[in-house]
């Protein structure tokens, strides 16, 4: 096994696709009901860039793994916060991998000097082992919307976690 963590680049989005759905069919952890397809999500993976990157965590270079930290809210007061999403692959869960890819990419914010002030996790309340994942990385709980969305028919509450960063912008 050898583990590397890289900035993703165009090749690797069938693999993040493929980890991603995973997600959408297998548990309740997603927003989306349905598979999405790589098309679909090449505006969003073209759109990130040095401050809104993307990492993707590698085992004999197969991607088995990645995370990103998106724009949150989209209004110019938020510029320096960031939505973050982690997606494992089946055979990757419950090894302490994606402990090492949050780490990394908090390490990255700092050593890379990224104007992040804030990062910000919305995990569904079923979803105990992000919920662990996060408190370890030094992530708090700081809300909950509850009965927010409807998933298989459930009212599920999503549940906010939030890092702040020494960023003064």
């Amino acid at each position: 096994m050898t583990i590397d963590i890289r900035k993703a680049r165009t090749t690797d989005l069938g693999a993040i696709v493929a980890i991603y759905n995973q997600a959408v069919t297998e548990r309740e952890v997603t927003d989306d009901d349905q598979p999405i397809s790589v098309e679909s999500r090449r505006q969003w993976f073209n759109s990130l860039d040095h401050n809104h990157p993307i990492w993707v965590m590698t085992d004999d270079e197969e991607v088995i793994g990645w995370c990103s930290l998106a724009a949150f809210y989209g209004h110019p007061a938020y510029d320096y916060s960031r939505n973050i999403s982690i997606y494992l692959a089946d055979q990757a869960q419950g090894k302490g991998i994606g402990y090492q890819l949050l780490n990394f990419v908090c390490q990255e914010v700092k050593k890379e000097h990224l104007p992040i002030k804030t990062i910000i996790s919305y995990i569904y309340e079923n979803n105990l082992a992000s919920q662990r994942l996060f408190a370890k990385a030094g992530f708090g709980k700081t809300g909950e919307l509850r009965q927010i969305a409807r998933i298989n028919g459930k009212w599920r509450t999503l549940m906010v976690f939030s890092r702040s960063f020494d960023y003064e912008g």
